[in-house]
């Protein structure tokens, strides 16, 4: 003969547990509590404990439930676990789908704003290639070249902050300021560059004076 499939120390103790809750025993509710068996033997192991404890013998007996409505109640049950399981997973599908629509809408976005930066980066570096034209153009004349120093001074700083708004991605962004230090730092050669021609242009006009200066004085 197979054993029990629950014990009886199990069925006691789900008995007792009902009980503290104020919930009437009855073989359905022992076998929700105990997790499975047959709820007529269950009940019987119950009224078995019931009739050999002192404390339980006072208690008014609970009248099982019919087989047929223990049956028909059980069939319920299991219908009831379905539904929500399908509605769960359902529920789950739905998150599923939300969720990936959502990344796809990010993604869209991000692209985006990639393909911006991009546009942003062209036309900064298109803004450095012009500036290097003008500053190694802007050579030739010293006070002409000081002027447009100052000028690409201010665009430099102007450009500097463009990319740093402009910039979502780090690498890119990086790039672009080593761009602009570059940039500056050609500006800042060419400036030493004009500060010794006028340094030199000021010596020679001196010269030229003081050697003027000195021609008058011997007629």
């Amino acid at each position: 003969m197979r054993p029990p499939q629950v014990s009886d120390e199990a069925v006691v103790q789900a008995g007792e547990q009902l009980k503290s809750a104020g919930r009437h025993i009855t073989g359905f509710a022992l076998r929700e509590k105990v997790g499975g068996g047959n709820s007529a033997r269950l009940m019987k192991v119950w009224d078995e404990h019931v009739k050999n404890t002192s404390i339980a013998s006072n208690a008014e007996p609970v009248a099982d439930l019919p087989i047929e409505l223990a049956e028909r109640m059980e069939t319920v049950g299991k219908s009831l676990l379905q539904q929500l399981a399908a509605l769960a997973s359902e529920v789950n599908d739905k998150a599923i789908k939300d969720a990936a629509r959502r990344v796809n809408e990010i993604e869209r976005k991000a692209a985006g704003e990639h393909e911006q930066l991009e546009r942003e980066m062209v036309d900064a570096n298109q803004t450095i290639d012009v500036l290097e034209t003008n500053l190694e153009e802007a050579a030739t004349t010293a006070a002409a070249h000081v002027l447009k120093i100052e000028a690409q001074t201010i665009e430099l700083a102007t450009l500097r902050e463009r990319l740093a708004m402009a910039s979502g991605i780090a690498e890119e962004r990086d790039a672009a300021l080593r761009e602009v230090e570059l940039a500056r730092e050609r500006a800042a050669n060419l400036q030493g560059r004009v500060d010794v021609l006028t340094s030199q242009a000021e010596k020679r006009e001196k010269q030229f004076l003081e050697a003027t200066t000195a021609a008058k004085s011997k007629k």
